[in-house]
């Protein structure tokens, strides 16, 4: 029966006749693991499952060239889906690995147009102001893919998910690139930029989260392309320490600074604790509820971003000052 499969698929495969490849494909993967045992002793065996492996590895390159090829050449007719969808179960029929080849091709195809538009330094929106312009190619492109090429593949591939990773990733590392160049310690002009960035693509993984996450294990997006912000905050960390620092200065160098007075909270006189009668109101310097209040706000917006490294410097700078 293996034989017979064999060159029956060998036949359909030279014609690119993927529906026919497909159970022919399922029954000779399941044959092939009965026969397995008896490769390293009988020659025989060990020669058909030899052309077993290339057929389905020449198999599987066809896959990937004609979906490609379907896909992305200009004229094809998108009404005629059945041979992309043909090939990808026979793909998948093939194995797991095949089965996210195939994604892989896909999704790094598309790919493409963005890695040459934000891909640093070369990149025509490579600059760290261009965030928002990575987020509309990322929105545009899940739209084409909805509105062309959704239909070709099966749902349980959840193609859209796996280009978002591809994303992610892939800006991952032109941010890295990106920071590693500009985003040098003493520079401050930036920090602001910089904590907004990280703020944002925590949003955008967030968001995409929640449309394609299913939990229970299912890969997140969470800190994928954030997480890379993480060893250049410090610098949002010293200017917003040095700003602490003015605000003390100006508070200090003030002749007659405003003082706020209330009875509520008071404290017991030193005189008279041991009475326990009478108690003096207490007086606040409104600088100093200015001070904590901007601390306060501080230690809130650093959360968003980061509850390790940053958060810990941010804390040891802040009470230093």
């Amino acid at each position: 029966m293996l034989v017979s499969a064999t060159e029956q698929l060998t036949a359909f495969a030279a014609e690119k006749r993927f529906e026919q490849c497909t159970p022919l494909v399922l029954a000779i993967v399941e044959l092939s693991e009965m026969f397995e045992p008896l490769r390293p002793r009988l020659p025989q065996v060990e020669e058909l499952l030899n052309h077993k492996d290339r057929l389905l590895e020449d198999l599987k390159a066809e896959c990937l060239e004609d979906i490609e090829g379907k896909l992305f050449t200009p004229g094809y007719d998108p009404e005629n889906k059945v041979d992309v969808k043909a090939a990808c179960e026979t793909a998948a029929a093939i194995g797991k690995e095949v089965k996210d080849d195939v994604i892989s091709m896909y999704c790094m195809r598309l790919l493409k147009e963005y890695q040459k538009l934000f891909s640093f330094p070369d990149g025509q929106y490579s600059t760290l102001e261009d965030c928002d312009r990575r987020f509309a190619w990322l929105s545009r492109t899940l739209r084409r893919y909805n509105a062309e090429h959704r239909e070709y593949f099966p749902s349980e591939w959840r193609v859209d998910k796996q280009l978002c990773l591809h994303y992610c990733h892939l800006t991952r590392q032109h941010l890295v690139d990106l920071l590693a160049a500009t985003a040098a310690p003493g520079q401050t002009e930036d920090a602001g930029l910089l904590f907004q960035l990280a703020v944002k693509n925590i949003e955008m993984e967030n968001d995409l989260d929640k449309r394609y996450s299913r939990g229970d294990g299912d890969m997140s997006f969470k800190g994928i392309v954030s997480n890379c912000f993480e060893p250049y905050l410090s610098v949002w960390v010293d200017h917003e320490e040095s700003l602490l620092c003015t605000k003390v200065d100006e508070a200090a160098a003030k002749e007659n600074p405003e003082i706020m007075g209330s009875k509520r909270g008071s404290v017991p006189s030193s005189t008279d604790v041991s009475e326990g009668a009478q108690t003096e109101p207490v007086f606040v310097y409104t600088s100093v509820v200015e001070l904590f209040t901007k601390m306060k706000k501080l230690f809130k917006n650093c959360k968003s971003v980061s509850t390790s490294n940053t958060m810990f410097l941010l804390c040891v700078k802040s009470f230093r000052v």
